[in-house]
């Protein structure tokens, strides 16, 4: 299936993070106001989760609206791959505020109404909580709108949708009341954009490259994600032989 490679990397990325706590002692229990395993164990994934989904979505997005042509089949898919992208994006990022909610407020985990109003209260009146709230929403949206929406024109919209999801993750990481809050923000924004768009990339590619091994007639498909390593230096370089040649002959002949 066309999903394996990402798919074996989500894998080996949630393993990796687990291994990494057990190690570190990062999801050890706490001394004072212990969250509980669920949420030590769970946030961390769960964070991990929301940086994949957020990258997927906006590396695929970018590659849609500036690297694809709408009449080819890897249009398409890499649609289709933001879509799949954006609803972890949204899967995790509740989850995310769930977990940070319950870290937050030490609420023990209950159905009834004490909780459902401290709840409603952290992501109504919070700003840690609206943060992860609007996220949610956010990446929702683009859900919906990687399905709706087929045109360029349209998706350069989504796109920039998809990064405004970013927004209040960056405003989570400096305080406010801190020395150059503005200029942290704005390298933290930057940084969150730009490496999005090189990882969701590259996971976009490796999906458009295992689906043109399988549809090999699809040459324009092929020519740009199935090259084989070194194909392009050897063409470049033959093509400036062939320059060479042509202009030693020129020189020769006159």
């Amino acid at each position: 299936m066309r999903i394996s490679g990402p798919a074996a990397l989500l894998l080996v990325a949630v393993l990796s993070t687990l291994l990494a706590l057990a190690y570190g002692g990062g999801a050890a229990a706490q001394l004072l106001a212990d969250p509980g395993p669920l949420v030590r164990w769970g946030l961390p994934v769960a964070k991990l989760l929301v940086n994949l989904g957020a990258a997927g979505t906006i590396g695929a997005l970018v590659l849609a609206c500036f690297a694809l042509s709408p009449r080819e089949s890897a249009y398409g898919t890499s649609l289709d791959f933001a879509a799949g992208a954006a609803a972890l994006f949204t899967a995790a990022s509740a989850l995310t505020g769930f977990l940070t909610f319950l870290q937050v407020t030490d609420v023990p985990l209950a159905f009834d109404d004490r909780f459902s109003a401290t709840a409603g209260q952290f992501f109504s009146d919070i700003e840690l909580g609206q943060a992860w709230l609007a996220t949610t929403l956010i990446a929702a949206g683009v859900t919906v709108l990687c399905f709706a929406v087929r045109s360029q024109t349209g998706l350069v919209f989504v796109t920039a949708l998809a990064v405004g999801a970013l927004v209040p993750m960056a405003l989570q990481g400096h305080a406010a009341g801190s020395a150059g809050h503005d200029v942290a923000i704005t390298a933290l924004g930057l940084h969150l954009v730009f490496a999005a768009i090189w990882l969701g990339g590259l996971l976009t590619i490796i999906v458009l490259h295992r689906q043109a091994r399988r549809h090999p007639h699809q040459r324009r498909h092929r020519s740009v994600f199935n090259a084989r390593p070194g194909e392009f230096h050897r063409r470049r370089g033959l093509r400036l032989r062939q320059r060479r040649a042509c202009a030693s002959a020129a020189s020769t002949g006159s």
